[in-house]
Formats: C-alpha cells, sequence, structure tokens
C-alpha cells in the first residue's frame, strides 16, 4: 500500500511526460498553420498572374493575338516564360475568354458595346500535406478576374 501512494505523489518526470502528450498536438497545429499559409500564398500567386495577364492583354487593341504571351505572363510572370509561380500550374490550365456586353443606354464611357477579357484558372493544391489531410479529395486552387478592354492607349 505504501509503495502506490509514493508513485502517484512523486512528481519526478512529470514535465517530460506532459511534453510528450503536447508536443505532437502543438507539433501539428504549427505545421498546419504554416502549410495553410502557403495555401492561400499560392492563391495570391495564381490572382496576381491573372491580374497581370488580364492588364497586358485589355491595353492591347487585338487581345486575340497576345493570349499566349498573357498565358505565360500569368503562370510565370514573364511573357516568355520561366519556372511557375505556382509548382503544377502549367499556360493549359489558364482559359481565357470575351465577353459582349450592350452599352445602349449609354451607362458606361465608350461605344455601343463594352467588352471585357475574362480568364480564370485552377491547380491542385499539394503542399506539406497537412491541410489536404483535411480535405479526402484534395484541394484545388481556383481565380478569376475580369477586365474591361481598353485597346491601345
Amino acid at each position: 500500500m505504501m509503495l502506490r501512494k509514493s508513485i502517484w505523489r512523486n512528481t519526478r518526470g512529470a514535465m517530460a511526460a506532459e511534453a510528450a502528450l503536447i508536443l505532437p498536438v502543438l507539433l501539428l497545429l504549427g505545421f498546419g498553420t504554416a502549410d495553410y499559409g502557403n495555401l492561400l500564398l499560392q492563391k495570391h500567386r495564381m490572382s496576381s498572374g491573372l491580374v497581370s495577364a488580364g492588364n497586358f492583354l485589355a491595353r492591347s487593341s487585338t487581345p486575340e493575338a497576345l493570349e499566349t504571351p498573357a498565358r505565360y505572363l500569368a503562370v510565370t510572370g514573364s511573357t516568355t516564360g520561366t519556372d511557375p509561380r505556382i509548382n503544377g500550374w502549367s499556360i493549359a490550365d489558364v482559359a481565357i475568354s470575351y465577353r459582349n456586353q450592350q452599352n445602349n443606354n449609354g451607362d458606361y464611357r465608350g461605344g455601343a458595346s463594352i467588352r471585357t477579357v475574362i480568364l480564370s484558372s485552377e491547380a491542385n493544391y499539394t503542399g506539406f500535406g497537412i491541410v489536404t489531410m483535411m480535405s479526402p479529395g484534395g484541394i484545388t486552387i481556383r481565380s478569376r478576374y475580369e477586365e474591361r478592354i481598353l485597346g491601345s492607349t
């Protein structure tokens, strides 16, 4: 009986036992936070790439002729192409379309038709694996950008 009481009263090694229980939880939270931050960074890089390409196309008088350099600009940051901003993101993932909106009432400055370029893209997120563990089908980063075509200025 005396042995049992002495075991429960002994506090030597309590800090090591508590650390062994808490450390995995803290590591998971830390790496999960870093992984989620990386996800947000990649989403931002995709969005800013599409904005750059949209601005590039909107200032051209013939945007259809410049779609390939615009795709390279979105994905790599250069019209000639270098390393992608996001691992696994390619120019084939960037979709470019156009929309004509009627301006019969003169609500917008310009002619009777306002032309808009629409860029959209998506890429799979891999990251460190902590965030993707919580999503069974994986995580897809999506972004879309629209800008009115102004022509050459």
